[in-house]
């Protein structure tokens, strides 16, 4: 789509430039959006996992642990 959109600009300097740049910034947008997704996804597993470890010790720990 961006292809098309800059397909009618001029021949001259800035525009053969604006022609090509233009859809590489979205291809790279999109690429660094899906990696972001997949590095908090990721993280969101790590958390999820550490978390549930935390629970599994919280409940072997007894409240007469810690009466004196």
């Amino acid at each position: 789509m961006a292809v098309s959109i800059t397909s009618g600009t001029p021949d001259f300097a800035p525009f053969t430039t604006a022609r090509v740049v233009f859809p590489i910034f979205g291809v790279v947008f999109i690429v660094a959006a899906v990696g972001w997704g997949i590095h908090c996804h990721s993280r969101a597993m790590k958390y999820d996992a550490a978390f549930r470890a935390y629970q599994a010790r919280r409940s072997q720990v007894a409240p007469e642990q810690f009466r004196g």
